[in-house]
């Protein structure tokens, strides 16, 4: 028994001498002395300290580091996870399916605008609708008979004597602004006595000849037949059209700003 505990006692000293290095084995080294014999410690960096070194510096001069995060480096681009698929241009945008340009050149041109020319005499209204025949435009065209003038005036003579023999009595009341019509027609020797644009000024002679006691003069107004000339002609003929005559670009609008006319 006492040489068991001697043998015991033996072996727990070869075991603590090895342990210690007296044996001539290297002694097991600890964390501390790795990390003193690796060549180049001070260049060891974890991943979150990478990203935080290469992270810019904040705004306003800040120094300090930038908080270390467990996110990898991504250099702004979204996550693959996070990342939408691409999205194709929509059939809106090209037109069915087709590019932009070619939507743009596909589309129809403009028709041209309808225009009149309004206040138009016949001889004005046939040359314009000529022309614009000859340009390829198909007119419409529009009459309105409108009062022109008033007309102060005494019903015509059974003939040329008769007329002449009223019209000295009328200077012999003091009313020398006269004249006899010689035309062929309904108003043949009628004694013209003034013609006035106005209904107004038409009334105010009729009342002084009626002071001067005529009783047989009477106001008749005088019409006359306008035209207006609708069409959508070639923007690019317009001079050729309206050439025919001086005056047709002032008569010329939009139909929507052209006055009314009755056929």
């Amino acid at each position: 028994m006492r040489l068991l505990i001697i043998l015991l006692l033996l072996l727990n000293a070869l075991a603590l001498a090895a342990i210690r290095g007296g044996l001539g084995g290297a002694a097991t080294r600890g964390e501390a002395e790795r990390l003193t014999a690796q060549l180049t410690p001070e260049r060891i960096r974890l991943a979150g300290d990478a990203v935080a070194q290469t992270a810019p510096a904040p705004a306003g001069g800040d120094t300090d580091a930038a908080p270390r995060t467990d996110k990898p480096a991504t250099d702004g681009l979204p996550l693959p996870e996070q990342a939408g698929p691409a999205v194709a241009p929509s059939d809106e945008a090209t037109g069915e399916g087709g590019t932009a340009g070619e939507s743009a050149s596909a589309a129809p041109p403009t028709p041209p605008g309808c225009l009149a020319w309004s206040g138009l005499g016949e001889e004005d209204a046939t040359q314009l609708v000529t022309r614009l025949r000859q340009q390829g435009a198909e007119p419409v065209r529009h009459a309105d008979t409108r009062i022109d003038t008033w007309w102060v005036r005494i019903a015509p003579a059974r003939n040329r004597s008769a007329a002449e023999l009223h019209e000295r009595s009328l200077h012999a009341q003091g009313i020398r602004d006269t004249f006899i019509v010689q035309e062929a027609g309904p108003s043949q020797f009628a004694i013209s006595l003034g013609v006035f644009k106005t209904e107004r000024r038409a009334r105010q002679l009729l009342e002084q000849l009626y002071a001067k006691g005529v009783r047989d003069a009477a106001i008749e107004p005088r019409t006359r037949t306008v035209y207006r000339i609708e069409a959508r002609p070639p923007l690019a003929a317009m001079h050729a059209i309206e050439s025919a005559a001086d005056d047709f670009e002032q008569h010329r609008q939009s139909c929507e700003n052209a006055p009314p006319n009755t056929d």
